[in-house]
């Protein structure tokens, strides 16, 4: 992200701006982001708690560029939500984040929490016709939860 800002590019950073760079984020002219799972038939599957990723790749950016780890593929839906739910995904990033949620402790209770980190999941089947471009890279390296 520093190199991309050295070279005169404006970054949209939730982690630093909050709600506000969500929302420029997602219209912005490029739009990089991670899934939390990709199947074997070549869907994507992302889960957030405000739903910024999953509406940016319905519709918004020019183009988007999906970078995924070879620790997100799995064979089917089925095994996306498994993985999601599990202390693999929203779990560890739940703990990450210090947030007292049930599934730090591994396991999904469908809780109401009001600082719920998977409230919004999304199955791309084929890239959104809202974005000019969709690019996926798969990266053959354990990259994120």
């Amino acid at each position: 992200m520093d190199e991309l800002e050295a070279n005169g590019n404006t970054l949209y950073t939730h982690w630093k701006d909050g709600a506000s760079a969500k929302r420029k984020a997602a219209v912005a002219d490029y739009y990089i982001c991670s899934a939390n799972a990709v199947t074997e038939d070549g869907e994507l599957v992302l889960t957030d708690g405000s739903g910024n990723r999953v509406s940016a790749l319905s519709f918004g950016p020019s183009n988007a560029i999906v970078i995924v780890g070879e620790n997100k593929i799995v064979p089917d839906k089925a095994a996306a939500e498994g993985r999601i739910k599990s202390g693999v995904c929203a779990g560890a990033n739940a703990k990450r984040l210090g947030l007292s949620l049930p599934c730090t402790t591994g396991e999904c209770t469908d809780c109401d929490s009001p600082v719920r980190i998977c409230a919004v999941t999304a199955f791309f089947e084929k890239p959104s016709s809202g974005l000019e471009n969709t690019y996926v890279l798969l990266v053959g390296q354990t990259l994120g939860y």
